[in-house]
């Protein structure tokens, strides 16, 4: 608590010293959250703080812009980084050069480059999300350095990143990550096509967060999407992300997983915007690789606005989620309701 306070107090002043080509803006998400389970039977509900940001961006020189984004949700001990030297409250920070016309280099803590047009919605902006989402997008940020390249409405991009240090422990780093990346601009506007390849080495793809057991697999990850606009009120979006993590341990085959994701939407009234989203993960998870489970994603909802330049948003969004064991057939229906608001505010 004396940290968060410390970091509000620091924004504030900051405003005073703070002029021209800089501003600081915070954005939360806030959300009553009813979850239930019908196997094993379980539910619940709370009010909660899904997002909460604060960004601190600039111009440094006619050549170098700034970027700082401190992470306020969620608990600090679990998120800082032995190996980076930053607090887990940092959640981006770095700088980007332009180099010469359409060319820059980002240098710092930032996201990874991944394909698809999910990975381009924040946490704030996500109601239900995909395997290949959460194996991507959910990762910790990490420090590295990004080229591109924009032209003719195509930015190309590569990247190089921390990679394993984590899995080798004291024994340090001995792979970096890279990706590439192309996102496009086609007949217009009304093709946005968003293709990328992602190596991460030592990624940790347990998924019980409870037993403390870390599993750490050398992985890779491609994502093909495309948002069409061929209708100016309907936005359809269309990806296949392919994840693969080499075996270890036990294992005697890498593990694969796919998933495939549509969405739209519908941008016709001016207040609101309804959505639905489809998305359907295979996962071939098992030691063996064969199918282990098959997750089916369906939600709905809409986003609203009193006044068309509002910077409270709320929404409400139901989601149904059925993860199917290929062993044994078992299945499990997850449902989620969203009810609540997303909010930012230019401090500065």
């Amino acid at each position: 608590m004396k940290k968060l306070t410390f970091l509000a107090a620091a924004a504030l002043m900051a405003t005073s010293a703070f002029a021209g080509d800089h501003s600081i803006k915070a954005t939360a998400r806030m959300s009553w959250k009813s979850t239930s389970v019908n196997s094993p039977k379980s539910s619940n509900s709370k009010i909660t703080a899904e997002f909460a940001h604060l960004n601190f961006d600039g111009k440094l020189n006619n050549y170098t812009n700034y970027y700082l984004d401190l992470n306020l949700a969620g608990t600090e001990a679990t998120a800082n980084s032995s190996y980076d030297a930053t607090s887990g409250r940092v959640y981006s920070v770095g700088v980007v050069r332009t180099l010469s016309e359409g060319l820059t280099l980002n240098l710092g803590k930032q996201g990874f480059l991944v394909g698809g047009t999910e990975i381009m919605k924040g946490a704030e902006d996500q109601y239900a999300t995909s395997y290949f989402y959460d194996q991507t997008y959910g990762l910790n940020k990490e420090f590295g350095a990004t080229l591109a390249k924009n032209f003719m409405g195509q930015t190309l991009s590569v990247q190089l990143s921390n990679g394993n240090a984590l899995a080798r422990g004291n024994n340090g780093q001995s792979k970096y990550g890279w990706a590439a990346h192309w996102a496009g601009d086609l007949m217009g506007g009304m093709i946005k096509p968003s293709v990328g390849y992602t190596v991460r080495p030592g990624l940790d793809i347990d998924t019980n967060a409870t037993d403390n057991v870390h599993d750490y697999r050398d992985s890779s990850a491609l994502g093909v999407g495309a948002e069409f606009n061929f209708v100016p009120t309907i936005n359809l979006a269309l990806d296949y992300g392919l994840l693969k993590f080499k075996k270890g341990g036990t294992a005697t085959a890498d593990q694969k997983a796919n998933s495939i994701v549509a969405m739209a939407s519908y941008k016709g009234m001016e207040l609101i915007t309804p959505f639905v989203k489809f998305a359907k993960d295979t996962k071939k998870l098992s030691n063996t690789g064969s199918k282990s489970n098959e997750v089916t994603t369906m939600a709905l909802g809409l986003e609203l606005k009193e006044a068309k330049n509002d910077p409270i948003r709320y929404h409400a969004a139901f989601s149904s989620s059925e993860d199917k064991t290929t062993s044994t057939g078992a299945k499990s229906k997850t449902t989620t309701i969203l009810v609540g608001a997303k909010f930012d505010a230019n401090i500065l």
